[in-house]
């Protein structure tokens, strides 16, 4: 799954994804993307969690910061014609 938008914050491998407050799953990888202006993530997480639009936090450093669970591809290109 790939979360959206952590705020600015660049969550990394191994940061907890949290909803209310109970750790739901782990990001695998993280990066600031040029294109959007936006830090994503891919992460694990619980089944019950992984429907696009779902609104959870990413523990980045002791500091949680809200991101959004998106459907892949999260970005498309617009065609040139």
């Amino acid at each position: 799954m790939v979360i959206l938008g952590l705020g600015g914050l660049l969550g990394d491998a191994a940061c907890a994804v949290l909803k209310d407050g109970e750790r739901v799953g782990t990001v695998t990888s993280g990066t600031q993307t040029p294109f959007l202006k936006k830090a994503i993530a891919m992460a694990y997480l619980r089944a019950t969690l992984a429907t696009p639009g779902t609104l959870v936090d990413v523990d980045v450093r002791g500091r949680a910061s809200a991101a959004t669970v998106v459907p892949l591809p999260f970005y498309k290109r617009p065609r040139t014609v």
